[in-house]
């Protein structure tokens, strides 16, 4: 995970995923099932690699250096 290419958010990891844009979507283990579904669905479609961590949002947060929760992160082409 390069931590200097991560877009953090659902919302901008999504939209940039339908662009093309996103080559791997990072998805914390407390992900409500709507937004997995939602990014499994869209990384299918555009042959982007899901990954489901083993941390929760807090934990994906403290292990990429933000001071606050993390569902999703996309890694930038």
């Amino acid at each position: 995970m390069d931590r200097e290419k991560l877009i953090i958010g659902s919302e901008r990891t999504l939209k940039l995923a339908k662009e093309g844009k996103i080559s791997k979507i990072y998805l914390a283990s407390n992900i409500p099932e709507d937004l997995k579904i939602e990014a499994e669905l869209i990384g299918k479609a555009n042959d982007i690699e899901i990954i489901l961590l083993k941390e929760n949002s807090k934990q994906f947060g403290v292990k990429i250096g933000k001071p606050f929760t993390v569902l999703m992160a996309g890694e930038l082409k």
